[in-house]
Order: structure tokens, then C-alpha cells, then sequence
């Protein structure tokens, strides 16, 4: 099932403008390479410690929302990162984290779910062949359809052996840069057992505002 054509066309008419306009700010936050160097923090020592402690093979511990101290800090919303592919540690932060969500079975993973404050994530593209994954930093969601849905197999790492009903925007219209400095605007779908792209993507986003998908369970 997809968005009424008429929604779509207005959807991506609105998303057209808000990236022409953004594109044209004197600012320039929408192009990497004019991004204000204050608006990113450096890695803390304990961040570099935890990254590094590890080879690009070995995975991080996961938080669990039953540990009080994991808890807290999974509610804490994250800041940004520079997106800059000579990063040693932000390269081997992409690296662990993907081996942690591969061994253990998910479609996506944050970096707040390793310990790590920062807005990135792992999440799985359902809406592209081969359905490969794919490491975002810095999203945002620019535009989301009023329409919802509920989306009954939610689930999440940090809760293993728990699953619900989450409420969810049926297409989002967002931002987001790689880890090779580009930046990619996207109109995500999908909330069907084969491609929840949408949902996905804004189950990892919510866990960089300190959001779990429980917040958005009904019962």
C-alpha cells in the first residue's frame, strides 16, 4: 500500500522548496563543507577508550533497558558528529556497530545502544535491492506524513525478547550524511513485514532523541 498519489505530489513539492531553500542559506548547514566547525564536539577520551578498545571485527556491548545506569543514558539524547571518512575512530565506531547488529540478528542499531552519544546509526534499506545496510550520521527529519500507521512488529536490541504495536509516520522526507562527507535527502516508505524502510529508519532516529519504540506502543 502506498501514499494517495495527490499526497505524494504535495509531500515531495514541500520537500523540493525546504531543500531548495535550504541549499541557498547564507549559513551553508547544508553543505559539509561549509559546516561551522563549533557545531561539533570532539570525541571525549572515555568515547575514544570504549571505540578503540576493540578491533573493526569485534562487536560492542549492547545497553539493556533493565540494567538502571544503561537505562539512563539510552534516554539521554545524543549530540552531533562530523561526518569525515579520515576519522580512525569514527570509522571504527561504523565497523563495531555493524558487527554488533549482525551477530545479534537486528535490522538496525544506534549509537546511544553502545554506549556512544553521538547521532549515528545502522539501519537496513529494505526499499533498495540486495537490501543492503546503511550507516547514517547527523539525520533529520524534515518532513513527516500526517497519515500513521501501526506497524505491529517492533522490537529493539535493548529489549530483547520484547516486540509491540508502535505508531509510526507512513513516509518520511529526510536528510542525512554518510560517513564518506556526502550528504543524501530521501523520501523513505514501507511499513509492510518486507519493507519497513520507513519505520526503521525512524525507530534508530528516535533513539538519537532518547525515544525506545515503547514510547510509542499504545498499550
Amino acid at each position: 500500500m502506498r501514499t494517495p498519489k495527490f499526497w505524494m505530489l504535495s509531500f515531495m513539492l514541500l520537500a523540493l522548496l525546504f531543500s531548495c531553500k535550504k541549499d541557498t542559506d547564507d549559513n551553508g548547514i547544508n553543505d559539509n563543507n561549509n559546516q561551522p566547525e563549533e557545531k561539533y564536539k570532539p570525541w571525549t577520551q572515555n568515547e575514544i577508550d570504549l571505540i578503540m578498545s576493540g578491533e573493526a571485527h569485534e562487536p560492542m556491548r549492547i545497553l539493556l533497558v533493565d540494567d538502571l545506569e544503561d537505562s539512563l543514558f539510552l534516554r539521554t539524547p545524543t549530540i552531533d558528529i562530523k561526518p569525515d571518512a579520515t576519522d580512525p575512530v569514527l570509522r571504527r565506531l561504523a565497523e563495531r556497530m555493524l558487527v554488533t547488529m549482525n551477530e545479534s540478528g537486528g535490522v538496525g542499531i544506534a549509537g546511544p545502544q553502545v554506549g556512544i552519544g553521538r547521532s549515528v546509526f545502522w539501519f537496513k534499506r529494505f526499499d533498495l535491492p540486495e537490501k543492503p545496510f546503511q550507516f547514517i550520521i547527523d539525520p533529520n527529519i524534515v518532513f513527516a506524513s500526517e497519515r500513521q500507521i501501526k506497524f505491529p512488529w517492533d522490537g529493539c536490541l535493548s529489549m530483547p525478547g520484547y516486540g509491540g504495536s508502535s505508531t509510526r509516520h507512513s513516509s518520511i522526507f529526510v536528510e542525512y550524511y554518510i560517513l564518506e562527507g556526502g550528504k543524501e535527502k530521501n523520501i523513505f516508505e514501507g511499513y509492510s513485514s518486507t519493507n519497513f524502510t520507513s519505520v526503521c529508519f525512524q525507530h534508530e532516529y528516535d533513539h538519537l532523541q532518547g525515544i525506545l519504540f515503547t514510547d510509542r506502543v499504545d498499550e
